[in-house]
This record gives C-alpha cells, sequence and structure tokens, in this order.
C-alpha cells in the first residue's frame, strides 16, 4: 500500500523556474540545463520504482520520497518499504554503462572513452541512511524491526561489475524490477524463522512516527548557482507557446505572439515567485512581477487565486499546490 506518493523534486520545479525566467544568454544558462537533465533523469529513474513497488501487496507499506531532519542533517531516501518482519531502505540510481564497485577501496566508477568518472561510494551512502534511520526510531522508542537495504539502477541495460570480492555486493545492488522480490524473500525467510514476533501496531507507529517527521527536501537554488533575484525575468508565460509577456486585457491574459487568451496563465507566474523569491508577496510585488497597471486588478487576482490567502495586513501567502498524495 503506497501511503506517501513521489513528487516532482522541489529542486527541479525551482531549477525549471529559474531556466524559463533568465535571458537566453545568462551565463549559468548551460550549468542549468545539465544539472535540470540531470535531477529529471534521477527523477524518472525513482519513477520506474515506484511502477514496480506498486505490484507489493497491502502486507507493505511504501514511503516515497522521504526526507526528515536528525541533529539539524537532513537524511533523504528514495522509497522505504516497511512491512511487520523489516524495513527496508531502496536508493535509486539512474548511472549508465559499465559501472564497477571496488569494495575494498569502497569505490564506484565508470570508464567513457578512456576516461574514469568516479561516483560517491552508494554502499556507504546507504549504510549511513540506515544508521541515521535506526537513530531516528531509537529516539522515537519505535526500534525493533530491522533495517534492510538496496541500492537499486533504474536501467536493466547498466553493466555492474565488481573488481574484488563480489558477495557484499551482490546482496544489496540490483535493479528496480527486481526490487519486489528481492523485498518479499528476505520478508518470507523473517517468517519463516520466526526470528521477529509479527508487530503490526508497531509498524504501523513506525509509518505514522515517519509520516509526522517527513518534510521535502529543499534548497536555495539561487544562491547554489550564485544567481541574483535582479536576473529575474518578470511577467506571465504564455501556455501555448511559452511566450514571456502575456497583456492582461478585460479580465484576461492575451499573448502578443500567438493571440492566445487565458484567464488563469498568472497562477503559474505566480507559482514561479513563490519558487524563485519567495512564498509572501504584497500588491505592489505582484504588480511588478505581473506586468500589471492597475492595483485593483491585482488585489482581484489575488483575492481570486485559489492557492493564495491574506497573510496579514499587506502580505498575501502563496501555497505551492502539492502534486503529492496521501494515503489515509
Amino acid at each position: 500500500m503506497i501511503i506517501r506518493y513521489r513528487k516532482k523534486p522541489l529542486s527541479l520545479q525551482k531549477i525549471d523556474s529559474l531556466i524559463a525566467r533568465l535571458p537566453e544568454g545568462h551565463p549559468k544558462m548551460a550549468m542549468l540545463r545539465k544539472q535540470a537533465a540531470m535531477d529529471q533523469k534521477g527523477f524518472n529513474g525513482e519513477r520506474k520504482l515506484d511502477y514496480h513497488i506498486e505490484s507489493l501487496s497491502d502486507d507493505y507499506s511504501i514511503l516515497n520520497d522521504v526526507c526528515f531532519s536528525l541533529y539539524g542533517k537532513k537524511t533523504q531516501i528514495d522509497s522505504l518499504i516497511i512491512s511487520v518482519q523489516a524495513i527496508f531502505i531502496i536508493e535509486v540510481k539512474s548511472y549508465e554503462g559499465v559501472i564497477t564497485f571496488d569494495p575494498e577501496l569502497r569505490q564506484c566508477y565508470r570508464v567513457m572513452e578512456g576516461e574514469a568518472e568516479r561516483f560517491k561510494y552508494p554502499i556507504t551512502q546507504v549504510e549511513a541512511i540506515q544508521s541515521t534511520l535506526l537513530r531516528l526510531l531509537q529516539l522515537a522508542g519505535l526500534s525493533g524491526l530491522p533495517i534492510y537495504y538496496f541500492i537499486a539502477f533504474s536501467e536493466r541495460s547498466t553493466l555492474v561489475k565488481v573488481k574484488g570480492e563480489e558477495e557484499s555486493v551482490k546482496k544489496v545492488v540490483t535493479y528496480v524490477e527486481d526490487v519486489p522480490f528481492q523485498v518479499m524473500n528476505i520478508n518470507e525467510k523473517l517468517i519463516e524463522q520466526k526470528s521477529l514476533q509479527q508487530n503490526n501496531q508497531l509498524r504501523n507507529k513506525i509509518v505514522q512516527y515517519i509520516m509526522q517527521h517527513c518534510e521535502d527536501f529543499d534548497k536555495d537554488i539561487l544562491r547554489e548557482f550564485d544567481i541574483k533575484k535582479d536576473d529575474i525575468l518578470t511577467g506571465v508565460h504564455c501556455s501555448e507557446c511559452h511566450h514571456l509577456g502575456m497583456v492582461r486585457k478585460i479580465g484576461n491574459w492575451c499573448c502578443p505572439n500567438c493571440d492566445a487568451v487565458s484567464k488563469t496563465a498568472h497562477l503559474k507566474s505566480l507559482q514561479d515567485y513563490a519558487l524563485l523569491i519567495g512564498s509572501t508577496i504584497t500588491n505592489v510585488q505582484c504588480s511588478h512581477f505581473l506586468h500589471i497597471q492597475s492595483r485593483h486588478t491585482t488585489k482581484y487576482i489575488l483575492q481570486q487565486s485559489p492557492t493564495i490567502k491574506k497573510h496579514s495586513r499587506v502580505l498575501w501567502k502563496i501555497k505551492h499546490p502539492s502534486n503529492r498524495t496521501f494515503r489515509k
């Protein structure tokens, strides 16, 4: 049973919005597009995992895109699968080509065109996640279930090689389509061995606790790429041709480039504002960002927008609409 569905990462949403609101010749554009492509590839790989683990029975609680803080440090987990017998951490990697693991040196790399590209050692990463999750549950008085982990490659065409001792790698490295079988295999052995008493109450408490402490991973994109707010282009994008510069006329947004007409084109622009500048906005700031001349029109738009609420006498709160769904 999926308890927490995956959504497009907030950092990727920010990068996409930023790319759409920078001049084409901006010096950071190539870097942003490269990062967006990498993040999108990773997100696509995680969704492939989602497709396969959805086949698990309702005996398993699935929490996707988990992020929590412990001792001031954030920990991200691509997917958590929790049964009455155990907890399974699944980390997805979208690497392509021939990936070599060296368990003795704890290195992971691939060679392309004669040059080695090194990655952070995935097993070390997931071991750290396992340790942090265990500590979180211990502090909450919810320890008791063993925690296993898998590193799952999203592409079956990815070839995994091991330099040296293979067993430690073979136990934890797999492909996304094989994850359900790996999880069920371990779970069934735990049931057969009766190494743990079935404790549905503990499982439910763990799920509830993680859900209560789950957050969306966020970061300051402008600071990360050293981009100034003044570089961000203002205006309303056309949903048809993506031209930036729709004009407000008689209750509608009109595109001078393709003649498209929309009543709600400003909503996406306000979401861009929330992602890139801030979640609160004044009438004056809104008028400037949407290129509206009339303060009465600006006030009307803010009042009628479904994702905006009055925050104080002069401030409005922009609520970013989440496409994440939770199972009650």
